[in-house]
């Protein structure tokens, strides 16, 4: 049986990748596992998740920028720009459960600056009088 001392050093053998912040939860709950296997199991599945989660954020972000540069989408729609505020919100996220300040500060002004642009978009259209 996997005591407190075994979660916490499966915790602090854990690439810096995989680390989550909700991770020690998750090994204590794994803790009680009869064997290591079952720890092993969730270090994968954590892993698998966030690289999904960080994959979608990329994807949502590169999506915008080649339908920009290929002229099917203007960088002022709204669709351009929902994409850059999901895809960059979801990396900037992932960024803050990692701890990469670099990262999080480069996502976090795009989310902040897409943001920005969809809050002026809506509020100009709500101004609009043809609408």
């Amino acid at each position: 049986m996997l005591d407190q001392g075994d979660a916490d050093a499966a915790v602090a053998e854990t690439p810096r990748h995989e680390r989550l912040r909700w991770a020690r939860g998750l090994v204590s709950l794994v803790r009680r596992a009869d064997n290591g296997e079952q720890l092993a199991w969730y270090r994968v599945w954590l892993a698998a998740m966030e690289s999904l989660i960080e994959i979608l954020g990329a994807v949502l972000l590169l999506s915008a920028f080649v339908l920009a540069q290929s002229g099917r989408l203007r960088p002022a729609s709204p669709t351009y720009l929902l994409l850059n505020l999901a895809g960059s919100g979801i990396l900037a996220f992932v960024a803050a459960v990692d701890g990469d300040l670099g990262f999080l500060l480069l996502e976090g002004v795009w989310a902040s600056v897409s943001g920005y642009a969809v809050v002026r978009l809506l509020t100009r259209a709500s101004d609009d009088p043809r609408r």
